[in-house]
């Protein structure tokens, strides 16, 4: 199907290291241990955040990078899509770099939405009240501000659970594992509707099926 994207455990490999240093520098490890400790210092739920945004970081760029291969192939195929064979969904559109990024972090927000929901627990959700999406020029600040869009993305993220770690009402704090990751919840899912907002009417997500771990993500 054109504008796949399969990814497997080996296509990230080279790539968890940088993303595990870039985390590290982020502040977010120790933000997450003060926020919510444990008895020794973590709590299962604790690691498990880093390792899913780990990976989900990971395969943002996996998704880029193969998104920007395909992209390639299509203008080496001969020049400008057909539209015919667009509208019947024969054909994936050349994408501009912009919206390749959207679809990465689409991708990426999915990913982490799947996997963040197993360690949810429903007496804490809804500590934050999830409602459309972030604003338009947020998310293409987002995008713009930094050469590195997973360090832009660990600063907005880190920057969204301290709003909620030193909220005003006491109990919208984030003061144990449980909420950070209602919190983390919440945060993946506007960033998600932005993005699916952002791109409606072009319609690009649509065109893109992804294969992680030999699963099919549903986007």
């Amino acid at each position: 199907m054109p504008g796949s994207v399969w990814i497997e455990n080996h296509h990230l490999e080279k790539k968890r290291a940088s993303i595990a240093l870039l985390i590290k520098k982020s502040g977010l490890p120790r933000f997450i241990r003060e926020a919510a400790p444990g008895t020794y210092g973590w709590t299962a739920e604790g690691i498990r955040l880093l390792e899913i945004l780990e990976t989900s970081l990971a395969i943002l760029w996996e998704t880029e990078k193969q998104l920007e291969q395909e992209n390639r192939s299509q203008r080496r195929g001969g020049g400008k899509p057909d539209p015919d064979k667009q509208k019947n969904k024969d054909e994936t559109p050349v994408l501009s770099l912009f919206f390749i990024r959207l679809a990465g972090i689409y991708v990426m927000c999915a990913y982490a939405l799947k996997e963040l929901k197993l360690l949810e627990k429903p007496d804490e959700t809804g500590i934050v009240t999830v409602r459309g999406e972030f604003e338009r020029g947020e998310i293409i600040s987002l995008i713009n501000r930094s050469p590195s869009l997973v360090i832009a993305l660990l600063e907005d993220f880190y920057r969204f659970l301290k709003f909620y770690r030193e909220h005003p009402h006491k109990d919208k704090r984030l003061d144990s594992s449980s909420k950070v990751i209602s919190c983390s919840v919440a945060y993946f899912t506007l960033l998600k509707n932005s993005i699916n907002e952002l791109t409606r009417k072009e319609k690009i997500i649509k065109y893109i099926q992804i294969n992680i771990f030999g699963r099919e993500l549903e986007l």
